[in-house]
């Protein structure tokens, strides 16, 4: 979940680059430490407007603060050169073990753990004639898959396992990638026809199609949408303010199976959805760009509370929270 606050809309295998310092308290305590969000500082130009002026900064749930020293700041272009008003992507896994990002000095891609181990993506994450500035990047629940979206629509999506991350899945140009499932084994997407309507298509981490079926129209208007870990149940919210549901359809029976009412946090909808249990949905919210709100769902009673609540640091350009 990336956010603007102000002003614009792998490691050496020798080296070390996290550093430690003291940031803010922690809601809620965690068996092992975890990231809570990324984000960049932002300093004042002459014209009082802001630029980005730091490393990208991993705030941990027991106060800590780790130093991206080697991530991108800037993204670059197909060329290599800066991308001046954009950031270099950064992806934090749900459980907050771990973080994807472009390195400065060689644009490699890499996936660091939150214990300082990396794991670097091939060359070929990032192709000639695309730049950093031209793509997004998500790692799954558990941080061991990691999708790379091309926005040029002719490439396919790239699907690595950071436990063979020599062979990614391939996922169709004409797919729309719209998340990763809750056991991180499956990828959710959308596709538009030439009848003007649009499928829901799922695929493996290999690249092969699952289901493929033409839901509801509430289904497609409504976004972002989560997959299961059973590849079936895909989990989004409709409604109004007032009036807001979180909905489940049923890619088998080709039905929304259960709507459930929704309390939204400030009145905001949510900025992400997803599984993070059989019968658990994680919803982020944020609210005046720096507050941020996460509810749990019980999936089959609507039960539902705050799993944690936080403001972002006061020096905030950017920030990116953790998904799930």
């Amino acid at each position: 979940m990336k956010h603007l606050i102000r002003g614009l809309a792998g490691i050496s295998l020798v080296a070390l680059f996290f550093s430690a310092a003291p940031a803010q308290a922690a809601t809620h305590t965690h068996m092992h430490d975890s990231i809570r969000y990324a984000s960049i500082k932002g300093c004042a130009k002459k014209d009082k407007s802001l630029r980005p002026c730091s490393p990208w900064r991993l705030f941990t749930h027991e106060g800590k603060l780790m130093k991206l020293k080697d991530a991108q700041v800037t993204a670059t272009d197909k060329r290599g050169k800066p991308s001046v008003g954009t950031l270099g992507p950064v992806s934090v896994s749900g459980d907050g073990q771990y973080v994807a990002y472009f390195r400065a000095r060689d644009r490699r891609l890499a996936v660091r753990g939150i214990d300082g181990r990396v794991t670097l993506m091939p060359k070929a994450a990032l192709p000639k004639g695309i730049g950093t500035d031209a793509l997004n990047i998500q790692l799954s629940l558990d941080g061991r898959t990691l999708v790379v979206d091309y926005y040029d629509d002719k490439r396919p999506t790239k699907v690595y396992s950071l436990d063979d991350p020599t062979h990614p899945g391939l996922i169709p140009p004409a797919a729309v990638f719209d998340g990763i499932s809750g056991d991180g084994r499956q990828i959710l997407t959308s596709e538009g026809s030439e009848e003007n309507t649009t499928a829901i298509v799922t695929y493996g981490v290999d690249g092969t199609e699952l289901t493929r079926t033409t839901p509801p129209q509430v289904v497609v208007t409504n976004s972002p949408r989560a997959l299961a870990a059973d590849g079936d149940r895909v989990a989004f919210v409709t409604g109004s303010t007032a009036k807001a549901k979180l909905e489940i359809y049923d890619i088998g029976a080709d039905e929304v199976t259960k709507v459930l009412p929704l309390t939204l946090p400030h009145g905001d909808f949510p900025e992400m959805v997803d599984w993070t249990g059989d019968h658990q949905i994680t919803l982020h919210f944020t609210h005046n760009v720096h507050t941020v709100t996460i509810l749990q769902v019980d999936a089959d009673t609507g039960a539902t509370h705050v799993r944690d609540a936080y403001e972002v640091a006061a020096d905030t350009f950017y920030f990116e929270s953790c998904g799930g």
